[in-house]
């Protein structure tokens, strides 16, 4: 990445940047323009031609994890089950699970039923199986932060429609007046959608195409496994056209799927 002229080191994929003292400093390409032709000049050149150099994307909050290599990336697999599909007309979250990974090796996960203080829509126990009783002894979304904030402090997020699972997220973190993340987000669904022709792009229809057993579909831990099986082969299939970091994946599920919906106090 590139930052006032000079080449910066990514995060923990060290490996990339061997030798990277002994290189000159970069000039920054100030015509945007220019910029946008030698970012899509970047993203269509395979790794084994870039001489180590990380991707030019700017913007401090994404510029470490970015130039992580994805078997080697920091990641947190989320999805979450809700009382229904609207956070911002007051839908709120019954299940939520975390895979916490490094690159393709787990290191921890947790998962939780939660109790919205609200009613669950009919709709919404036939799909998740949740019911009323299930949630009535459950913690809130407040008790859990001290499990769940850690899993996901300086991760890459991995979602199949982050833009819903991240936006349920927001949601409950503002509620609880907890910092609100706002980070890079890889999106199986975005990506499936860019990049493959699947009959169906539902998280259970993917894998059964790529023979993936999904048990237990629609509940929190087992999507997020099914979540991070589909990954696994996706992020194959970029490793073997020698476009394996998290910049590549970025560029080609079409940038940031998410943001916040308003003002973050601070990352975490």
């Amino acid at each position: 990445m590139v930052d006032r002229g000079r080449l910066l080191s990514g995060c923990r994929a060290k490996k990339l940047y061997r030798g990277f003292e002994s290189h000159p400093p970069r000039q920054i390409i100030s015509s945007s323009a220019t910029r946008a032709v030698a970012d899509f000049l970047f993203f269509h050149t395979p790794y084994s031609r870039r001489g180590g150099v990380t991707p030019p994307l700017r913007g401090l909050a994404m510029t470490d994890l970015t130039a992580c290599l994805l078997h080697e990336a920091p990641l947190a697999f989320l999805d979450v089950e809700t009382t229904g599909l609207r956070p911002d007309l007051g839908d709120r979250v019954v299940e939520i699970a975390v895979v916490r990974a490094q690159g393709l090796t787990e290191v921890a996960r947790f998962d939780a039923l939660i109790n919205p203080r609200r009613p669950l829509d009919p709709g919404a126990v036939r799909i998740n199986g949740i019911t009323p009783a299930m949630v009535a002894g459950a913690p809130t979304f407040a008790d859990i932060l001290g499990q769940l904030l850690p899993l996901l402090e300086d991760t890459v997020l991995v979602c199949h429609n982050a833009p819903f699972d991240l936006g349920f997220l927001e949601t409950e973190l503002r509620i609880a007046a907890a910092p609100v993340w706002d980070g890079i987000a890889l999106d199986t669904l975005a990506f499936a959608q860019r990049q493959y022709w699947f009959r169906s792009n539902k998280l259970g229809a993917i894998a059964a195409e790529l023979g993936i057993r999904s048990p237990d579909a629609h509940r929190a831990l087992a999507d997020v496994l099914t979540t991070q099986a589909i990954f696994r082969r996706f992020a194959g299939r970029l490793q073997r056209q020698q476009r394996p970091l998290v910049a590549d994946w970025l560029h080609m599920q079409g940038g940031r799927v998410w943001r916040p919906s308003g003002p973050t106090s601070r990352r975490f």
